[in-house]
Formats: structure tokens, C-alpha cells, sequence
């Protein structure tokens, strides 16, 4: 059945894609209208409405690349609508807002972005919505007929009918591994500018060793998935390389995609440039004029940890520290498969060149 007409000031926010009793449903929440304006959508959704139960723990979410969401189905603000419907009801609406991407590397200043630009009004920002983490794993297999871009644009456009009356632009920050399917996601939606962010893998390696994201933690159930992306040689068996090699190969294929997938709306910004040129990119290149308050608030944003929801944290500088945790091995390895990459990030613009690359489907 098609879902129900969303009353004023509430949003149907799509959370989720199950497989409930053989019939494939697309999850959605509905809720007050809001900014999500933490660190995290998924922040937002346990901390504000209490819909999202964060504590649950079980073993087996760690070998997942996207930690299974935790609700209740009874809840009578959970609503499930099957895919077939959901398709019919978004796939062919237009977007009344412009869109934004940002792809990263992963603990690269990719929250800082989202944070600066939550700070205005004008943009409403969603960090790694889970319905697009669901849909993207290629672990999720879909049933014949469906296809998992259709689903995904559709997903777009849903998120979009959440933004509050005052935003004027609509910004969606992804998963780092996401990055590997940026020809899929920029085609599906053409004329939506992205940004992609990067740092010294160094210190992003110090970081993923230290707190391991889903790509690594998922490493034995996901491998199989992300080999055709990583850089190997004749006959060799990727399934024999330490932890930090495989993540030190696998942020090099995040760059690479980025380098090589490269349709016009595009920009690069490194860790270090963001406090400095973010402002003048969102002017310069999305066309946006900023007022002077609105860049105010951009730069004090930046004395604060961006992951901290309570928005309490100094920031303290810890570059140079993370690139000392490096053994000289590492290094040479991230010269080769991370840095490599990461020049032409720097020393290129984006073009209408494009890779073939391995489909996601």
C-alpha cells in the first residue's frame, strides 16, 4: 500500500531495507520535522527520539560493514512500506533542493565539513544515513527486479522531502568505503556537485588502526567484495596481508576511485586546507554567497572536536603525533598505495573522464 500523507511539520524519514517475511520493505520513522545538526544522523535519531536503541551489543555487528540498526517494528512511529511502493512514490519526484555529496577517506575531516556547514540554516546535512549504508553494501543481495540505484535515487529524493522549510541546500556526507561506488552514485544523479576530502594516510592509518571502521572490522566477511578494487600483483594473495596493509591498500583505492572517477561537479579539499577554504569553495564553486555571521560561525566550529555530540571537546592537533605511530614498513606502503593516489587529488581537476570500474549490483 502507498504510504500515508505526511501531516505538517512531520517527516517519513527511510532508515532501513528488510527482508520482512520474504517481502522486501523499506523501514522509515516518522517524526517531527528537525535539524540534524549532531555529528551523526544516526545521533540525532537515539539521542532526540529515542527511536534508535545504540547500547544493544551483539557479537556479530562487528563482522558487518554497516552495524545492524536496533527498533522496535511495534513502534508506532516505525513504518514499513514495500519497495515496489516506495518506488512509485519517489523515484519520479524532482528534487526542490540543490544536492550536495561528500565522499572522504575516512578520518579525514569529512565531519568537520559537515559540521561547519550544519552551523547555518541553509543547509541541511545528513551524515551517513543508514537506509544509503543498507542499500550500498554489496553484501545485501536484492531479488530479481529490483535495482539497487533505483532504490538508492529514490532514497535521495525521500531524505530530501525531510529538510525543514528554511533549508536551501541539501548536503548527504557518505560512508568512506562509498567512495568506491562514485560512478554509480554521481550517474545515477547527474548535475550534483561532491566534494571529496583526504589526509596524510599516515595519520589516517594510525587512526583506523587504533578505532577500526566497518571496512576493516568487516574485513572477513567483505574482502571478497573490495579485492577487485585494490592494487595487487600477478598471482598474489591478498588474503595473506596483515590488517594494516589491507587497510593501507583499501584507503589507496578510496583516493584512486576519487582520482579516477571524475565527472565536472567535483572538488578535492585536503585535512588541512578545510578551515581555511572551505568558505571560499562553497562561494566559488557551489555558488553559494556567504554572510559574514554564517562564516563566523564556520570558523569557531572548528575549535571543537566535530565528533563530539555534545559539542564540548576542544580540538587538539594530532598530526604530527599519528604520523610517528608509523613503522617504517607502513610508511613505505602508504607512499606506494596511499600517496601515489593522494597526488593526484592534489594536482588535478576533475574532468568528464571516467574508468570503467567494477559494477555494483
Amino acid at each position: 500500500m502507498e504510504s500515508s500523507i505526511i501531516m505538517e511539520k512531520e517527516i517519513l524519514l527511510p532508515v532501513d531495507f528488510i527482508n520482512n517475511n520474504g517481502s522486501f520493505s523499506i523501514v522509515s520513522f516518522r517524526l517531527p520535522e528537525t535539524n540534524f545538526v549532531e555529528p551523526f544522523s544516526i545521533d540525532t535519531l537515539s539521542r532526540q527520539f529515542n527511536i534508535l536503541d545504540t547500547n544493544f551489543s551483539d557479537p556479530e555487528d562487528s563482522l558487518k560493514l554497516a552495524r545492524p540498526l536496533h527498533y522496535d517494528l511495534h513502534d508506532s512511529r516505525v513504518e514499513l512500506t514495500p519497495v515496489e511502493d516506495f518506488l512509485k512514490s519517489y523515484s519520479r519526484i524532482e528534487s526542490e533542493l540543490p544536492r550536495k555529496f561528500i565522499f572522504h577517506m575516512s578520518r579525514c575531516g569529512s565531519t568537520l565539513v559537515t559540521q561547519m556547514l550544519a552551523t547555518s540554516d541553509r543547509f541541511h546535512v545528513l551524515v551517513e544515513p543508514t537506509i544509503i549504508n543498507k542499500l550500498m553494501d554489496p553484501a545485501v543481495k536484492l531479488p530479481v527486479g529490483l535495482d539497487r540505484m533505483e532504490i538508492f535515487k529514490a532514497a535521495i529524493k525521500a531524505l530530501e522531502k525531510t529538510a525543514p522549510k528554511q533549508a536551501k541546500e541539501m548536503v548527504f556526507k557518505f560512508r568512506s568505503w562509498n567512495s568506491l561506488y562514485m560512478p554509480e552514485m554521481t550517474m545515477a544523479l547527474p548535475g550534483t556537485k561532491w566534494l571529496f576530502t583526504h589526509r596524510n594516510g599516515l595519520e589516517v592509518l594510525a587512526s583506523v588502526l587504533q578505532d577500526p571502521p566497518g571496512w576493516l572490522r568487516s574485513r572477513p566477511t567483505h574482502q571478497k567484495y573490495f579485492e577487485p578494487y585494490l592494487s595487487k600483483e600477478d598471482g598474489e594473495d591478498l588474503s595473506l596481508i596483515p590488517d594494516d596493509e589491507y587497510a593501507i591498500r583499501l584507503l589507496g583505492a578510496f583516493c584512486k576511485a576519487a582520482a579516477e572517477v571524475k565527472f565536472g561537479n567535483g572538488e578535492f579539499i585536503e585535512y588541512t586546507q578545510i578551515k581555511e577554504k572551505l568558505p571560499d569553495l562553497i562561494e566559488k564553486n557551489w555558488g553559494i554567497d556567504l554572510s559574514e555571521a554564517e562564516k563566523t560561525l564556520m570558523l569557531e566550529r572548528t575549535a571543537i572536536y566535530s565528533k563530539d555530540p555534545e559539542k564540548s571537546r576542544e580540538f587538539s592537533p594530532d598530526s604530527e603525533l599519528k604520523q610517528t605511530l608509523a613503522t617504517e614498513h607502513q610508511r613505505s606502503l602508504a607512499s606506494k598505495f596511499i600517496e601515489a593516489q593522494r597526488g593526484k587529488l592534489m594536482n588535478e581537476r576533475p574532468s568528464w573522464t571516467r574508468e570503467l570500474r567494477p559494477r555494483l549490483i
